[in-house]
């Protein structure tokens, strides 16, 4: 048997004009929503305060349309997908939920599930993945995986969560109970992390960049900004 793999153009453009219509789903108004929020130097998602600060600065700040690659709207469709299906089994789902700081800012984002084991309530937070060989190795859910979990836990008061990893071959199960001390200091460096890109907006310093060579950096849709000549 033979076997002939290649990248076929049309193939891929009728990918991406599937993804287009999901996205199309979405009201005008919801689109607009999205919008005024993504450029409010006051509002943060929990997940935009996990990683970079610096890319996060690029999405209040720059107005051109940059589009996700491929790859990376097909993890994000999955990822709604996924979200869906597993939703269903909780009473509270796909929760927003949002925190404001005497400052003015703002730290919203939103729970996919709210499960309750006897008596005790936890913070269920999915996470769809390629495969499980990193998280396998690591014995513990990734950093930003974590950091998110941990906003949401101390934003419901909730101690404890349970991170699921869902790939295609496998699934694996955190869980976790953390305790005050661990939830004031993750809502504490959430609004820290917040603060630093209000006042690089307004005018201060860049805020701090992973290193280069970091996956998610490769796949930054603002890489050519953020390592551009003279952009330190």
């Amino acid at each position: 048997m033979k076997v002939k793999i290649t990248k076929n153009k049309e193939t891929i453009a009728g990918v991406e004009q599937f993804l287009s219509r999901l996205d199309s789903d979405s009201s005008e108004e919801e689109k607009k929503q999205h919008e005024e929020n993504r450029k409010d130097p006051y509002l943060f998602a929990v997940t935009d305060l996990t990683f970079c600060p610096r890319r996060t600065y690029y999405k209040k700040t720059v107005d051109e349309d940059r589009d996700l690659n491929l790859k990376s709207k097909l993890r994000l469709i999955r990822g709604k997908l996924y979200d869906e299906l597993i939703s269903g089994n909780f009473t509270d789902s796909q929760l927003e939920v949002e925190t404001e700081f005497d400052d003015g800012i703002r730290i919203h984002g939103r729970v996919d599930g709210i499960g309750v084991e006897g008596k005790e309530k936890y913070v269920f937070e999915l996470k769809t993945i390629e495969t499980l060989h990193f998280i396998e190795n690591e014995k513990k859910p990734t950093q930003s995986a974590l950091i998110q979990t941990k906003i949401y836990c101390a934003m419901l008061g909730i101690k404890r969560a349970k991170i699921v990893y869902f790939a295609p071959s496998d699934v694996m199960e955190f869980d976790i109970r953390f305790t005050d001390d661990e939830l004031n200091q993750a809502l504490q460096d959430a609004h820290s992390t917040a603060l630093g890109i209000n006042l690089a907006i307004r005018g201060g310093s860049l805020p701090d960049r992973q290193p280069k060579n970091h996956w998610k950096c490769r796949e930054c849709i603002y890489k050519d900004i953020c390592w551009g000549e003279n952009n330190g």
